[in-house]
């Protein structure tokens, strides 16, 4: 049985709702992959954004899950909403 169909027999809501976020590079370093790690973790508005979503799932009193896959970015948001849910946890995940 599917997660889905599972919450939905036990009368949870079960949605998924991506949010995807793009950042461009004004100094056109493609072949340097540390450097658009580092423009990624370290946009601001990338990150006012998801902060601005996960505010706003948590201010509707839903639960989230927000999957970021480099590190820096977890840490940098986990700071940031450490004061605004009353549950912040974060796992990283290795592929």
């Amino acid at each position: 049985m599917l997660q889905k169909e599972r919450a939905k027999e036990q009368g949870i809501g079960y949605s998924v709702y991506p949010r995807f976020t793009r950042v461009i590079d004004t100094n056109e370093n493609m072949n340097d992959i540390n450097a658009a790690y580092n423009l990624i973790s370290n946009n601001k508005i990338r990150n006012e954004m998801i902060v601005n979503d996960i505010k706003g799932v948590i201010a509707d009193g839903r639960t989230l899950y927000s999957l970021q896959d480099i590190r820096s970015v977890q840490k940098n948001l986990f700071n940031i909403l450490s004061g605004v849910a009353d549950y912040v946890s974060c796992f990283m995940v290795i592929m």
